[in-house]
């Protein structure tokens, strides 16, 4: 199984603000956007010619921009640079060439995802066989994001390795990466709805000597309003997304 060496890496302080995430892009089996598949396929001919930046824009305000040398020596270390101009939370994937998945940051160091805005965070990893074309992902928001499944992960490091199931679907949806809500602490007011109790009603028996059986007032019964909570804002998730050529020599 290919094995990737954590170097190092910086973080910032936590945010706030929580998000929930939104995908508009294809992705194939393993996650892989399809449109950077394709060109991909035709860079892998000339390494020379990959992308080595990409930029997103944030929301609200500010852009992500990460950047990785375009071709790396197997052997070497592979660094990737998240330059961040708004204060936003990270996540790092990594897809390797014999089709395993990594979360790069914060994987299972347990770090705040947080990344400062003008700050740049440096991830670094050993590189190990086979050769191919690699792919790194990394998600951002305003807001904390989280893995759900981090549990079923398999430690190896500072990294967490995972099935490709686990993390996307079978259309290629990044499911497990989620970000939270932020929700009204006040729950809309409880309001009590009584039943009428019933009118005692007398009836005589006779005109001379009227006798009265009420009937028994049924007892009022209270139901209370489910309290409902709605989110009082909620971020996007945003990706950028860049590959590299890992050479045999």
């Amino acid at each position: 199984m290919k094995s990737l060496k954590f170097i190092g890496l910086v973080s910032a302080s936590i945010l706030t603000s929580l998000t929930a995430f939104s995908q508009s892009a294809q992705f194939d089996t393993r996650g892989i956007p399809t449109a950077i598949k394709a060109v991909a396929e035709e860079e892998n001919k000339s390494p020379a010619a990959i992308q080595s930046t990409s930029t997103v824009a944030l929301e609200d305000g500010g852009t992500l921009t990460i950047s990785i040398q375009p071709a790396v020596v197997i052997g070497q270390r592979a660094s990737l640079v998240i330059l961040p101009t708004a204060n936003c939370h990270v996540r790092v994937f990594h897809f390797s060439s014999d089709q395993h998945t990594t979360e790069l940051f914060p994987g299972s160091t347990n770090k705040p995802t947080a990344a400062a805005a003008h700050k740049k965070l440096t991830i670094s990893w050993e590189t190990t066989p086979p050769g191919g074309l690699e792919h790194v992902l990394v998600y951002a928001s305003k807001g904390e994001i989280t893995n759900t499944a981090y549990q079923k992960g398999t430690t190896v490091g500072d990294y967490k390795v995972f099935e490709v199931k686990d993390i996307y679907n079978s259309r290629g949806i990044p499911t497990a990466i989620r970000a939270a809500e932020v929700h009204d602490t006040k729950p809309t007011t409880t309001t009590y709805k009584p039943d009428k109790p019933t009118t005692p009603t007398y009836k005589p028996d006779k005109p001379t000597t009227p006798t009265y059986k009420p009937d028994k007032p049924t007892t009022p019964t209270y139901k209370p309003d489910t309290p409902t909570y709605k989110p009082d804002k909620v971020y996007k998730i945003v990706h950028a997304r860049l590959c590299y050529h890992l050479k045999e020599y």
